[in-house]
């Protein structure tokens, strides 16, 4: 049903109202006529006549008034759904999606993940926690179409906003325009529940099929566009590709009212090892500690090389203890792998997370800072943020050209 046909239905609903009312008025009516005869009183048939008119006629107005407002839900979603198919940007498909599944299902949390020729799926979560997104069904479709419900009660903790216990969950394939397998889709509720109802099971087929052709589509321009955001040392974002995919990352996190947290890292005198071992070594060093960042984080963080040995990797839904847990992660790979192209490495580290308010430029310079403490402070440690500015006339330390 289009809007011009939701119109007219409406003006129907309220003609039959009309009617109805003209209806119960001339019952009424007749009813007092009779009454007010010589000799005549109100026969109990004549009143139960009445109350009939007027019951069926609610009735009847009742399940219009229904029929119409489910016309006018199936329009608002269409609409959703139309602006889904207009966008091209993977991430914003995305988004879209996601607020498409809180407002048609009222859901808690969500994950997509689409399948990938060659490597990891990618993974796109609203309100999930880690502890959630590891029972994720990230690498096959469900056998057959139909979708797969279930409700339980251990996956998440109490907590902070998006680790409460979620209680059901419905599952869903993803398939393109040519109905091959696409991904899949993952809607849950943390809200007790005893089961799932038929129309959810409808609602979430409806949003599966409509999100599946501009997932498809997004994914085709995120592999041109991808290209050219990669640095071509390291294959991580550059600078402004990370740049812009962390100001997404804050706009969601406030949106949703989500944690976000950022490490900064870079390597202890890396200008020494240049100097001392060469740019050809230098170059090997930071391919391979990409490579090591690259293993540890999660598929929904975004880590970049944000110019010479300094990276950084934006952590959604997370605080300041999981980038520390993630530093320390790479310390430990570090230590383990001995050595880079020949030399023994160290690094330091900066640690934020997003306040109220607050944009990705003061967010990232935070974490910026917080690396300048490190390295003044020792190095081969990450800090947490300080809630004073970097003091005036402190320098990074040089990194030379690489």
């Amino acid at each position: 049903m289009d809007a011009s046909a939701l119109t007219l239905a409406s003006w129907a609903v309220l003609a039959f109202a009309a009617c109805a009312f003209a209806a119960t008025a001339w019952a009424v009516v007749r009813v007092l006529r009779l009454s007010a005869r010589p000799g005549l009183g109100i026969a109990p048939n004549d009143v139960r006549y009445v109350l009939e008119t007027v019951k069926r006629t609610e009735h009847e107005r009742d399940v219009l008034s229904e029929s119409l407002a489910a016309a006018r839900d199936a329009v608002l979603r269409q609409k959703q759904f139309e602006r889904i198919a207009a966008r091209l940007d993977l991430d914003s498909v995305l988004e879209a999606a996601f607020d498409s599944a809180r407002d048609v299902l009222d859901v808690d949390a969500a994950a997509i993940s689409l399948f990938q020729p060659h490597g990891e799926p990618i993974v796109a979560t609203f309100g999930l926690a880690d502890i959630a997104e590891q029972r994720l069904p990230l690498h096959e479709p469900l056998g057959g179409s139909g979708a797969l419900a279930a409700t339980y009660d251990h996956i998440g903790v109490h907590g902070s906003p998006g680790t409460e216990a979620i209680c059901a969950a419905l599952t869903l394939n993803l398939t393109d325009q040519d109905e091959e397998p696409l991904g899949m889709l993952s809607l849950y509720w943390r809200r007790s529940r005893p089961s799932l109802e038929t129309r959810d099971v409808e609602l979430a087929e409806e949003l599966a099929q409509a999100i599946g052709a501009p997932l498809a589509n997004g994914i085709r321009y995120r592999t041109v566009a991808h290209k050219a955001d990669l640095d071509g040392l390291t294959q991580l974002r550059h600078n402004a590709a990370f740049r812009t995919a962390l100001a997404a990352e804050v706009a969601r996190a406030h949106r949703y009212e989500r944690r976000l947290a950022l490490l900064v890292v870079d390597v202890d005198d890396f200008k020494a090892i240049n100097d001392r071992s060469g740019h050809l070594v230098g170059d090997a060093i930071l391919t391979e500690f990409a490579s090591h960042l690259s293993s540890l984080v999660r598929v929904a963080d975004v880590p970049g090389r944000i110019g010479g040995d300094e990276f950084a990797v934006a952590l959604p839904e997370s605080s300041v203890s999981d980038a520390q847990r993630l530093f320390e992660r790479l310390q430990a790979a570090a230590r383990e792998h001995t050595s880079f192209s020949g030399v023994r490495i160290s690094f330091s580290g900066g640690i934020a997370e997003l306040r109220p308010a607050e944009d990705a430029e003061t967010f990232f310079d935070r974490a910026d800072n917080a690396l300048l403490d490190a390295k003044s402070g020792g190095k081969n440690v990450a800090v947490p943020t300080l809630s004073r500015r970097a003091a005036p006339g402190r320098a990074r330390e040089p990194s030379g050209p690489t």
